[in-house]
């Protein structure tokens, strides 16, 4: 007689026939639970690698127009569907059984989840699954599966208390002063909060309710945190340049506020080692007038040095500005001397695509000139006192529209003037109208032209 063999669906026989090559395709669960003990648990846990994946995405950035998204995971969730997965996939054979009534026959649950459930007769209706973190009660009939029970898992709050060591007591828990002092000047900084807030009787309130035994200080004092928490960071980005292998491309860009101060920062991108797009912010500062070639020589040279990036670099990115010519001229005749430029810096300079659309759309507008400079003195107009503005409204809501308000365009950003037009048309009548009742609009036109 010969020896039987164990024998499985022969369309079926392995999961990559499927595609894939760690998982069943869900559809195969029923034919293959009878032949297989952990087909469900394989199931469960394809899904919640799969709601685990949901969580990570990548950032799309350019180095031509200085953007890019933050990559951030939340690390609870994280850890929550990866204990999870962990313990769908387990096949630790010493599973603790849980006994159940003599109506169930001896059968066995073969499932890990129910270490945290458990199953109980409810009258005539069938069984029931308790949860023994917080008592919820789910339908836990043989007919069901026990996904809804994992789920369940993963927003119980005793369970991920249980799991993590978060118990009410803490008892582990030592409180660091100096710590304390660091996370709150990395939030001051990362959200761009006023040192003023720390002074803020409310804050204050609410920081002694979380620890009593944080000691405030004035706000001085945690200005001085948040540059000794950039110096730390700075020193960490320096020895990490040092160590790089692979080039950089900054970009750098001038510009001017509302209050008339000048502004220069300097950004690195670069693709690490794992093929991802990196972008860091390595200097936002002052920049002293005269805005010359020369002067921004100078000024990004110095940078360059205090990186130690001058000979690491690939490209930089700039835009159209005379002065960023004679710049570059000088910058790579001072590079070339220590043979650092990649093809002698044919292709150092890459121009702001940003900057070249703008300059195309600008002149595309020419064409439309005059008709552009009268819906600009109108917008400006209306604009001009917080009565235009109120009148404006009132002739919007007598046509029964409700008034978004005219956006104002502003030269250097061409999308803005496609906004102002934009938002012109919609309120054409409004515009026409308030235009009749209003005589000094008139004589503004006549003034500005």
């Amino acid at each position: 007689m010969s020896k039987p063999q164990l024998s499985f669906p022969s369309h079926n026989r392995t999961p990559k026939h499927h595609g894939c090559l760690n998982t069943l395709h869900q559809t195969l669960g029923t034919s293959f639970r009878t032949c297989w003990g952990r087909v469900e648990e394989l199931l469960v846990a394809k899904e919640l690698w799969n709601d685990h994946k949901k969580l990570i995405f990548f950032p799309v950035a350019s180095a031509a127009t200085c953007t890019d998204s933050n990559l951030e995971v939340d690390q609870s969730m994280s850890d929550t569907v990866d204990m999870d997965v962990e313990e769908s996939v387990c096949l630790d054979t010493q599973v603790r059984d849980v006994s159940t009534s003599s109506s169930t026959k001896g059968r066995r649950l073969r499932s890990l989840v129910w270490n945290d459930f458990t199953r109980e007769r409810q009258g005539d209706d069938g069984f029931v699954a308790i949860c023994n973190h917080c008592q919820k009660v789910f339908s836990g009939g043989s007919q069901h599966e026990t996904t809804h029970l994992k789920k369940h898992l993963r927003i119980c709050i005793p369970y991920q208390d249980a799991r993590r060591g978060k118990s009410g007591d803490n008892e582990d828990f030592k409180f660091n002063q100096e710590l304390s002092r660091e996370k709150l000047a990395h939030m001051l900084a990362m959200h761009e909060y006023p040192f003023s807030m720390v002074e803020h009787c409310g804050f204050m309130d609410f920081a002694k309710s979380l620890q009593p035994q944080f000691k405030m200080f004035t706000r001085n004092t945690h200005k001085e945190d948040c540059i000794k928490l950039y110096e730390k960071k700075k020193d960490k980005m320096c020895k990490f340049f040092n160590k790089i292998t692979f080039r950089v491309t900054l970009t750098a860009d001038i510009w001017t506020s509302s209050n008339m101060v000048g502004y220069i920062s300097l950004t690195c991108h670069f693709v690490d080692d794992d093929w991802r797009l990196q972008k860091k912010i390595l200097n936002f500062l002052s920049f002293e007038y005269p805005h010359s070639g020369e002067e921004i020589y100078k000024t990004i040279k110095k940078l360059l040095v205090d990186w130690n990036l001058d000979k690491r670099l690939c490209s930089i990115v700039l835009d159209n500005a005379l002065s960023n010519d004679k710049f570059v001229r000088e910058l790579i005749k001072d590079l070339s001397l220590n043979m650092s430029l990649l093809l002698d810096g044919e292709f150092f300079r890459v121009r702001c695509c940003a900057h070249i659309l703008n300059l195309i759309v600008q002149d595309g507008l020419k064409e439309i000139g005059d008709e552009l400079a009268k819906i600009r003195k109108i917008v400006r107009y209306i604009r001009f006192s917080t009565k235009k503005i109120q009148d404006f409204k009132k002739v919007a809501m007598q046509e029964g529209i409700l008034s978004k308000g005219l956006i104002l365009d502003v030269p250097t950003r061409w999308n803005s003037t496609y906004l102002m037009l934009e938002r012109a048309c919609e309120f054409q009548e409004i515009v026409r109208r308030f235009i009749c009742f209003d005589d000094d609009v008139h004589l503004y036109m006549l003034l500005e032209e």
